[in-house]
């Protein structure tokens, strides 16, 4: 893989990680009930920072993705026809709308804190599908396909669930106040599986069962090693959240689990980000 391509690997997982946090923020504000409301606000609070701080992050990367940083604005010069001038249309905007949620206090803000916190998802969400269909290009086959949107979509649940875990797992052992009802806990957990199962099965796809054209330029022959280690970390991390889960372990006390687990699955994201764009190869001249 070209090095340039390295910040678009930490601009997308970034980018969807944020999004995947305010879409879990979202679905908290209509799950948890009234006697959950202080939680549920400290939750929302502590997540759209976490998600304002990767999508800042991922703003600031993705200037080294271009040679020349300062002509970036004239991107956003297409919006009626470039999904690249959309993407970069929506992240802003997705920006400005988690710091909102972040920054309008609780109880101040009211229905407002809850308004803006599904904005923010979702336009998360539809920063999303911008990077799939910037992605789907006729012309590269490796990417053209169903693998793409499922790979993005899936890292977009995989990794929001699991920050949001981390993040209530963390505010669990900081105060006894912290009281997030453990059905509630276990479904995000469940969403973690379902993302990691999903990115399992898009894996063995693209490694098995993808049939690509031939082109002007041969496809890459990618490392089987790192396919191999991208599935080990994948599988290892679901059975470290599976084994939680079984064991209904309190919330407290239940960080390093997440952490652990966490860790296996970020570093699979980064790895199989990685083949995504080393897999590139296009049809044509």
């Amino acid at each position: 893989m070209n090095s340039n391509e390295w910040p678009l690997v930490f601009f997308t997982l970034f980018s969807q990680a944020s999004a995947g946090i305010m879409l879990i923020a979202t679905l908290m504000l209509f799950l948890l009930k009234e006697d959950g409301h202080a939680a549920g606000a400290e939750f929302r609070r502590t997540a759209a920072l976490l998600a304002l701080g990767l999508i800042g992050l991922a703003l600031m990367i993705s200037f080294l993705h271009l040679s020349r940083p300062h002509a970036s604005v004239y991107a956003m010069s297409n919006l009626g026809a470039s999904w690249l001038s959309r993407e970069i249309i929506l992240a802003g905007v997705f920006f400005f709308l988690t710091a909102l949620v972040y920054l309008v206090p609780e109880p101040a803000g009211g229905k407002w804190t809850g308004a803006l916190t599904i904005a923010s998802g979702f336009v998360g969400l539809i920063l999303v599908y911008s990077m799939v269909r910037l992605y789907m290009i006729p012309t590269v086959p490796a990417w053209n396909n169903p693998s793409t949107p499922t790979a993005f979509f899936s890292s977009t649940l995989l990794l929001g669930a699991l920050a949001s875990l981390v993040v209530i797992g963390a505010l669990a052992n900081r105060s006894v106040q912290a009281d997030f009802p453990q059905n509630l806990v276990r479904l995000l957990a469940i969403l973690v599986l379902a993302g990691a199962l999903f990115q399992l099965g898009n894996t063995l796809f693209v490694w098995f069962g993808q049939t690509l054209a031939e082109g002007s330029f041969p496809a890459p022959e990618l490392p089987v090693m790192i396919r191999v280690i991208q599935i080990v970390l994948l599988v290892a991390g679901m059975a470290i959240m599976a084994s939680w889960y079984s064991r209904n372990l309190p919330l407290q006390g239940s960080l390093a689990w997440f952490l652990i687990a966490g860790t296996g699955f970020i570093l699979a994201e980064l790895l199989g980000r990685f083949l995504f764009y080393a897999s590139y190869y296009r049809l044509g001249i």
